[in-house]
């Protein structure tokens, strides 16, 4: 049974032409990367070559993190799609253990990630191949035929990597089944590590700097940083420094991941229904003592008037509806951690200490950008696809209410999301002005950035998400697309 678990998922998921477009887009990035200068990663320079072991190694962390954005998609929906095709409570009565359902479903969802980053070890070896064609020197190009360096990034970095992910990314649809929270974890997590990036950075102790990187980043340069670029150029990945212990010490960490997931699942109906029962009951508490309404007679009427009422409506429908997300407010709540982080040091250095001007503020509220496009790629999806998740978009077209009113109002109240984060933010500045003795606010210049700067960018942006989302007509392969033109651009 546990084998035909793996190999139904394996065989669903490559079936799925969003699986074999992240494999092309693995293959395409580090093609590009090796063959051209559209794309520069690895640290390659006058000494180093295009494909050498440092280089292939650093392009092979820096396609991990691209995935960490992507394969949610694939580890995270594994179980999610059994709750929304409502086949979960048929499964559990089936002779299925739970040990062959929740680790068959991981195992297989996890091999095709594995299969997925496979794609950018062979558009690193193939443009190794290719790189003088496309009119590369030919003397920064080493012979292609080390096999092993490009195999052993894969097998240190991309599978403990990629093992990292499918676990947590499968644990959170497991236990949460919302695709949005585990969309959400992805970016979590890379935010996360920019931001403790910033601490650790000055550790002293190469051991706790190099452990406490789950991405291996760290380590590897440790294990690296005093290497001569003839070293760069032909020795492989050392298997007895930093790098080797960060992988036991978050493999040991992963496992114990899994471990407790799986102990926090239950296969059981019965507990399914008890939550359901215990939220009908308490709706039967509010509504009991409701007396009859009478409904008033009422007269219709279309026109600008009437479109101006539902477009009004639209905005306060589904801005009330974002900002009560758990996701927005976790990454609003970890982007404006950050902030009040940076805006701390902006004028804090190891030389001297400097006033929190406005610039400066402002230099750090542009820093939230990132956590804005994340926004916009998650909730543009999210506000396309709603009706149809509720199975109302049938109902919903039917209406007398013009497709343009609705989007607009999308838009709109997606637009005045950002809005409110960033009025916020310029409060959070002052905060920070004000606590360090500086009171010269320049209120104006503050406005002036976000009403007049930045938000008419993020308008520009929604405009994008939603188009690509009403494109590709496909939820996730919308949020791959925005996350795309943000690594282009």
């Amino acid at each position: 049974m546990l084998w035909n678990i793996i190999r139904f998922e394996i065989g669903y998921q490559l079936r799925r032409y969003l699986t074999q477009i992240f494999a092309g887009l693995m293959f395409v990035l580090t093609l590009l990367a090796m063959t051209t200068d559209i794309i520069t990663l690895g640290g390659s320079g006058p000494l180093i070559k295009i494909n050498a072991p440092y280089v292939l190694a650093n392009m092979t962390m820096a396609m991990s993190i691209i995935g960490l954005v992507l394969l949610p998609a694939i580890t995270g929906t594994s179980v999610i799609r059994d709750f929304e095709m409502k086949t979960h409570e048929l499964l559990y009565t089936t002779p299925m253990t739970k040990f062959q359902y929740v680790i068959g479903r991981f195992i297989g969802s996890f091999s095709v990630t594995l299969m997925i980053y496979l794609g950018a070890a062979f558009g690193l070896f193939l443009g190794a191949m290719l790189a003088p064609v496309f009119g590369k020197d030919a003397d920064k190009v080493l012979p292609v035929w080390d096999i092993l360096a490009y195999l052993t990034p894969y097998l240190v970095i991309s599978i403990p990597n990629a093992f990292f992910f499918a676990a947590i990314s499968f644990s959170v649809g497991l236990i949460v089944r919302n695709f949005v929270a585990v969309y959400v974890q992805g970016f979590a997590l890379l935010i996360l590590w920019q931001i403790s990036s910033n601490f650790t950075q000055d550790i002293e102790n190469r051991v706790i700097a190099a452990l406490s990187d789950p991405f291996g980043f760290r380590a590897f340069r440790l294990d690296t940083m005093y290497w001569t670029p003839a070293e760069r150029n032909f020795l492989h990945i050392p298997l007895d420094g930093y790098l080797i212990l960060n992988r036991v010490v978050w493999i040991a960490i992963t496992c114990g991941i899994v471990a407790l997931m799986y102990s926090l699942f239950r296969m059981s109906v019965e507990t399914l229904k008890v939550r359901r029962s215990v939220a009908k009951a308490k709706e039967g508490e509010r509504t009991s003592g409701m007396d009859a309404v009478n409904v008033p007679a009422v007269s219709q009427f279309f026109g600008f008037g009437a479109e101006w009422t539902q477009f009004v409506s639209s905005v306060k429908l589904y801005f009330k509806f974002i900002i009560r997300e758990k996701a927005f407010l976790a990454i609003s709540l970890i982007g404006v951690a950050n902030f009040f982080i940076n805006a701390w040091y902006t004028n804090h250095t190891t030389d001297l200490t400097l006033y929190p001007v406005t610039f400066l503020m402002l230099e750090t509220i542009s820093g939230f950008g990132l956590y804005g496009i994340i926004i916009s790629a998650l909730y543009a999806g999210e506000l396309t696809w709603k009706e149809r998740a509720l199975k109302l978009h049938q109902t919903f077209d039917a209406m007398p209410a013009p497709i343009h009113v609705t989007y607009i109002g999308k838009i709109t109240a997606l637009t005045l999301a950002h809005t409110v984060l960033y009025l916020f933010l310029i409060v959070a500045a002052v905060f920070m002005q004000t606590i360090q003795g500086y009171f010269d606010y320049q209120l104006a210049t503050y406005l002036f950035y976000v009403l007049v700067v930045t938000i008419p960018l993020f308008l520009q942006i929604n405009l994008l998400s939603f188009f690509i989302h009403s494109l590709t007509n496909n939820k996730y392969l919308g949020h791959f697309g925005v996350v795309l033109f943000y690594i282009l651009g």
